[in-house]
């Protein structure tokens, strides 16, 4: 392939030290110069690409990865990395990202990536067979992972719930978590929940100030958010409300129906909701019929 695997681990090595922020503008900054001179260079578009998006420096990292692609023209992971990115930074799949994931599927069927983005374009354009279709095949792919076979099999359950069919097998969140699931529950009285969110002081300098920041609220067996908002790492201390307003994607299930939520805040590195190494997060589950306002969240771990 035109860029090995490990080109990527290069631009984010730095961030192990507590001078990465420096380092990791600094070699930035100097790789520019240098393809700016020699620009027919794939592997350095590509690992320029990459790094200022670990950075979150979104207006370089778009036209950066433009270079990369027609640079590195049988290398798929890129075209669904923008493809994600442009996702994350507009909230919709129609149009460019999903052409980039369509791409990238036609060289690889198997990117995991792709998969997700052309599902979401689907959704957003009434093809629900699609998305279902999309969806399926990814949520075999991230079989071994259980957070993200709940979270997909709820996207599915959407999908099916638009068609106006019920769907042949349960969802993987219904499976995970009988006893949380919706069809068991009362639709229950409207639940906002007010959070105060922060930063712990032993986190402090781990992520980027542009970081993003996403609040969510789930069942205690976990899949699709119930309620999310984002925000950067810049707002916090912040407070936010979360409620039914906030749900991510109508899917007939509201906070009142849920006795206990799980509630989450992220620092995402990668900018993706889903959790990945090195994101820093915080959680507390709490109880619907009690409770105390403002809910306290502290962002406190790094996830393994």
């Amino acid at each position: 392939p035109a860029v090995a695997a490990g080109d990527a681990a290069d631009v984010t090595e730095t961030a192990a030290g507590p001078t990465a922020k420096t380092d990791m503008s600094t070699m930035l900054t100097r790789l520019k110069e240098r393809l700016d001179k020699q620009p027919d260079d794939p592997q350095g578009w590509a690992l320029l690409a990459r790094g200022l998006a670990f950075e979150q420096r979104m207006d370089e990292a778009m036209p950066a990865y433009e270079e990369a692609i027609k640079r590195n023209s049988d290398h798929p992971e890129l075209l669904s990395e923008l493809a994600g990115l442009l996702v994350q930074q507009t909230g919709r799949a129609t149009g460019r990202p999903t052409e980039l994931a369509e791409r990238a599927l036609g060289m690889n069927p198997a990117d995991p990536d792709a998969l997700w983005v052309s599902g979401v374009g689907a959704f957003e354009q009434g093809d629900y067979r699609k998305a279902i279709a999309r969806w399926e095949k990814l949520q075999q792919l991230m079989a071994k992972n259980p957070q993200a076979v709940s979270q997909i099999g709820d996207a599915i359950a959407s999908a099916y719930q638009r068609l106006g069919e019920p769907q042949p097998w349960p969802s993987a969140s219904a499976q995970a978590g009988a006893d949380d699931s919706p069809a068991k529950q009362p639709e229950g009285k409207p639940v906002s929940l007010q959070l105060q969110v922060s930063l712990a002081p032993s986190l402090v300098g781990k992520a980027p100030a542009t970081a993003t920041v996403f609040v969510m609220a789930r069942a205690p067996g976990g899949g699709m958010p119930l309620a999310a908002v984002r925000h950067t790492l810049s707002e916090l201390p912040l407070t936010v409300t979360l409620d039914d307003n906030a749900a991510p994607m109508a899917n007939g299930r509201s906070l009142g129906q849920f006795p206990q939520l799980q509630v989450v805040a992220r620092v995402s590195l990668g900018g993706s909701p889903m959790a990945q190494p090195g994101d820093l997060e915080g959680e507390v589950t709490v109880q619907t019929n009690n409770l105390k306002s403002p809910i306290k969240l502290v962002i406190d771990t790094v996830h393994k």
